[in-house]
């Protein structure tokens, strides 16, 4: 089992992708949650459920609100005073959860890492970070951080600007793949750190390769979550619009120019583009699994073909907009629909999708932390999840 003796989602369970969900039990997640939800929903008067969408009509009674669900998300709230929230971007019951993994008002990162455990009170996840660097390379590039400023945020993308001089960067996702403009500065390198072996909870492996002038593959194994021992491996495969014109490794017995691979903790890969009279953009978009490093080729082959950050982040919003407009609310102010809307927004990001698009991943239940089970297949129609949690309930329905 993985992170936290977090729970099997058998094989049963439904999936929740809005494109293969049975009516009934769209029906019924939706009855639980308003059921959750009517001691905070306190304009609401009457409530008429379908198995396609769920109305809450207020005092003000009339159509519902013009404005999309999303533009009532705030991502910052959960994010300080020990709520471990965090604006990553992520689409409902994501895989991937893309971002820096924290918040606070004079941020700095290691890192946008792919995947985050949002709402617990101690490291977990943050796996392979990915730092972009205009200018030298530091010394120090496994402990390499930068400022991050004047980032926003919608579900499903992320915007900042790292570092200084400032890499503009923008973040859009599917359920299992990511991509990335990174805008450097004229006339500075431009510059990417993929720091595969420095997950937030430790690692005890990792293995990078570059492949010719455009992909890195890989994987990183994470050792911990709150002090526990409970290993897993991700897997990776990042392309790249452009190619690099050098590249080279380390690990913590020191730097390698040239060397296209590098394996062990504490390990990982820079990649540098060069740099123009003008600001460089270098795009670069990312899969993962937890299965092989096919897979994640199979994954960001299915869901992002092309190279547009707006294609990506407008199907996601998509479907945040369509899960989160199940519930439709009329009334109230908008300082009621902010804390509605947002935290039904956290109650869809976990559990998080297991399985790949061909429905495999490993099994659970072994007896030994850590074993493999080996690979199994989800039935058709249907998808394994993972990170399920008795105690970190905060983002969950609880506080509907």
């Amino acid at each position: 089992m993985r992170l936290d003796n977090m729970c099997q989602m058998t094989e049963d369970f439904p999936k929740l992708a809005r494109a293969r969900r049975s009516a009934q039990v769209r029906k019924s997640i939706l009855t639980l949650i308003l059921l959750v939800s009517s001691a905070f929903v306190v304009f609401t008067t009457s409530v008429t459920a379908t198995a396609s969408t769920t109305r809450l009509v207020g005092h003000s009674a009339g159509a519902s609100n013009a404005k999309k669900p999303i533009a009532y998300v705030n991502e910052t709230i959960g994010t300080e005073g020990g709520g471990n929230t965090s604006p990553d971007a992520t689409a409902p019951f994501g895989m991937i959860e893309w971002g820096p993994g924290n918040y606070s008002a004079s941020q700095v990162t290691g890192g946008l890492s792919l995947t985050n455990l949002p709402g617990t009170g101690c490291p977990g996840l943050g796996d392979i970070p990915i730092l972009p660097v205009s200018g030298a390379l530091p010394l120090d590039l496994n402990a390499a951080v930068e400022p991050i400023s004047k980032s926003s945020y919608q579900p499903g993308t992320w915007t900042g600007q790292i570092g200084a001089p400032r890499v503009t960067t923008t973040l859009a996702v599917t359920t299992r793949t990511g991509i990335a403009n990174f805008l450097f500065p004229a006339r500075r390198p431009s510059q990417i750190l993929l720091k595969v072996g420095s997950s937030l909870g430790g690692n005890s492996g990792a293995t990078t390769r570059i492949v010719g002038s455009d992909e890195v593959v890989g994987s990183t194994t994470g050792v911990s979550f709150c002090g526990q021992v409970d290993p897993y491996t991700l897997y990776f495969v990042a392309r790249f619009e452009s190619p690099f014109s050098s590249y080279g490794s380390w690990t913590p017995s020191g730097v390698t120019p040239g060397s296209n691979n590098t394996s062990g903790a504490e390990s990982g890969v820079w990649l540098n583009f060069g740099s123009d009279r003008v600001a460089k953009k270098v795009t670069m978009k990312i899969g993962i699994s937890y299965v092989s490093v096919q897979n994640a080729a199979r994954n960001l082959k299915a869901e992002d073909p092309g190279w547009s950050t707006n294609v990506v982040a407008s199907r996601t919003q998509r479907e945040w907009n369509a899960d989160l407009g199940t519930i439709q609310v009329s009334g109230g102010t908008t300082s009621q629909l902010t804390l509605f809307y947002t935290a039904l927004y956290h109650s869809l990001l976990a559990p998080e999708t297991y399985s790949d698009v061909n429905g495999q991943y490993l099994g659970f239940g072994c007896s030994t932390i850590g074993q493999s089970c080996g690979v199994e297949t989800s039935p058709l129609g249907h998808v394994q999840y993972s990170e399920f949690s008795g105690w970190d309930i905060q983002v969950s329905e609880i506080p509907l």
